[in-house]
């Protein structure tokens, strides 16, 4: 099994948290769908843009090889 991080990121405003809460579901129902694919977990965080904090979601990806 492979994995890695797919980070889905929102802009830092006062919609942050509840636009996290309904994208990541969506993103991680999506990549459950592709065969050989599972989300692992997801944490929330900050990913580092240009210099800009971006709240964001890091959801692990584990794949079939």
């Amino acid at each position: 099994t492979a994995t890695w991080l797919v980070a889905v990121c929102v802009n830092a405003d006062e919609q942050a948290i509840t636009n996290l809460l309904t994208l990541v579901p969506v993103v991680a129902k999506v990549i459950d769908s592709i065969e050989g694919c599972t989300v692992v977990r997801a944490d929330p965080g900050l990913f580092d843009s240009g210099g800009k904090a971006l709240p964001c979601y890091e959801i692990e990806v584990g794949v079939d090889l």
